[in-house]
């Protein structure tokens, strides 16, 4: 322990512990950061499945099913044309898919337009921004260039 911070986190996880040892039920945990999980956690489980991130056609697949689904007005040639560039040169998650699509909604709906391509690369951009690596102005230039903007 190096500060307050770890004895908190050591008590929470002793309780979470306690917790699956004497759970007779089934339970499902979630994380995204398998590598920080101690011995302790993972010997208390079963099965660990590992979901991989989306490769281009997957992320394809989720970019036409999220828009079809969270936009249901038609889109143009530019916005799909978006979409398959998108899909191809960024390597997002399906989380992170939705939620640069649900930016890019906001973006449209706030200035009572149709969904944009420019909406869509700016979705990606915040995104992005989240985790620290965003967007820099070269590749977003290279994806506006690539899309036709």
């Amino acid at each position: 322990m190096r500060d307050a911070r770890d004895r908190y986190a050591n008590t929470d996880t002793n309780f979470l512990l306690q917790a699956l040892e004497s759970y007779d039920g089934v339970a499902l945990l979630a994380s995204n950061r398998r590598h920080q999980l101690d011995d302790a956690f993972t010997r208390r489980f079963r099965h660990i499945v590992e979901f991989k991130r989306p490769d281009e056609p997957e992320r394809q697949q989720l970019w036409q099913r999220l828009i079809d689904q969270l936009w249901p007005a038609d889109t143009d040639a530019t916005v799909r044309r978006a979409m398959d560039v998108l899909a191809a040169d960024v390597k997002l998650t399906g989380a992170q898919i939705k939620s640069s699509i649900l930016t890019a909604i906001f973006r449209a709906r706030r200035r009572n337009g149709e969904l944009s391509a420019t909406d869509l690369v700016e979705g990606v951009s915040q995104e992005m921004s989240k985790s620290g690596s965003g967007l820099s102005g070269r590749k977003r230039q290279a994806l506006r260039k690539a899309i036709g903007l």
